[in-house]
């Protein structure tokens, strides 16, 4: 998996870089702007059938901030068309890793994480499970 983009305070190759850390002072968390909508995704390079996304969310301070999220997925990085994976309102459990299964079999390249908010989206670790 490869980000997508890189225009964000801490690099979206944080979030895909294998490092379980959830605290933002390891180095290894993904922060955006505040900014509307923020986004964040990943390539895997090829087209995948995607199961379930597992967020791992920062712990050390604001863990509240992501909520009124959505994982969609396409096979264009514009994202001009997408399919849904799921979306969810908050995590329940802030500290925890929190595992979204797709709502239906979705065969596609580009993974997108995004807040229908005004907010930071910070998360410190995004994987993606499927298969070819």
């Amino acid at each position: 998996m490869q980000p997508a983009d890189d225009v964000h305070y801490y690099h979206s190759s944080n979030a895909f870089d294998g490092s379980l850390s959830q605290v933002l002072s390891s180095g290894s968390c993904f922060h955006s702007r505040h900014e509307s909508n923020p986004w964040l995704i990943v390539d895997l390079g090829g087209i995948y059938i995607i199961k379930h996304v597992a967020i791992y969310n920062r712990i050390d301070y604001r863990s509240y901030r992501l909520h009124n999220a959505v994982i969609d997925v396409s096979n264009y990085i514009q994202f001009n068309e997408t399919k849904l994976c799921t979306e969810f309102d908050n995590i329940n459990d802030p500290t925890q890793i929190e595992t979204f299964n797709c709502a239906k079999i979705i065969r596609e390249q580009f993974v997108r994480l995004y807040m229908n908010a005004i907010e930071y989206l910070q998360i410190c670790e995004m994987q993606v499970y499927g298969y070819m």
